[in-house]
């Protein structure tokens, strides 16, 4: 069997940072540097959390395509006004609302303002890709349809919301735990997944990216 090429990630590993605007701080989970770039904060695809605890506006970040997942709070209303060169422009309104699991994509040059309706902190997961590095796509589905569903992207990320599980990738066991999280390089080699999990199936986020 094809050794697949992977690695996990627990809480020890993340780290904190300050928002691009001064206001808040995020917890990077992972990214992936961008070749050739002199900026040392320049990525070509990020993955984070944050805590929204007061009403405000998002940083802006040109040239980044965003999907941003609720895991925890009540719900946040987001106010959105789509930038001539969005991708997005087609698909969102000029407000959304999101609770606990629902997830929403938007660009790096949209205005992006948000609002906590319950005044009650919310957790969310960032993602974040260079559009000229390639695209992405986010999924939340339950433990016991990650064997169902296609795999079918160069790079895969893992990420536990709550519970617990062990996922084999080609015959190699990997126990995942809350808020762990598994980037598999799936160009390198073809992959087959098989599950086991308790009476609870564990929500999991999926994060395909795709090379140009």
């Amino acid at each position: 069997m094809t050794t697949v090429s992977y690695k996990i990630f627990t809480p020890s590993d993340y780290t904190q940072q300050r928002w691009k605007n001064g206001r808040g701080t995020t917890v990077e989970l992972v990214k992936q540097d961008k070749k050739g770039s002199a900026d040392e904060s320049a990525f070509a695809w990020r993955l984070s959390m944050a805590t929204l605890a007061e009403d405000g506006d998002y940083s802006s970040f040109p040239s980044i395509d965003r999907t941003q997942v609720m895991l925890q709070g009540s719900e946040v209303q987001l106010e959105i006004s789509t930038s001539k060169e969005s991708k997005q422009a087609q698909s969102l309104n000029n407000s959304y609302t999101l609770t606990p699991l629902k997830h929403i994509a938007f660009s790096g040059e949209d205005a992006v303002s948000c609002h906590l309706p319950n005044k009650d902190n919310a957790s969310m997961f960032n993602v974040m890709s260079d559009s000229t590095y390639g695209r992405h796509q986010v999924e939340v589905i339950k433990s016991n349809d990650l064997e169902k569903t296609p795999i079918e992207c160069d790079l895969l990320v893992v990420f536990v919301v709550n519970g617990g599980l062990s996922i084999t990738l080609n015959g190699d066991n990997c126990l995942l735990s809350e808020h762990h999280l598994l980037q598999v390089n799936v160009e390198k080699a073809p992959l087959s997944i098989t599950t086991a999990h308790s009476i609870t199936p564990s929500s999991l986020i999926l994060v395909k990216f795709f090379h140009h």
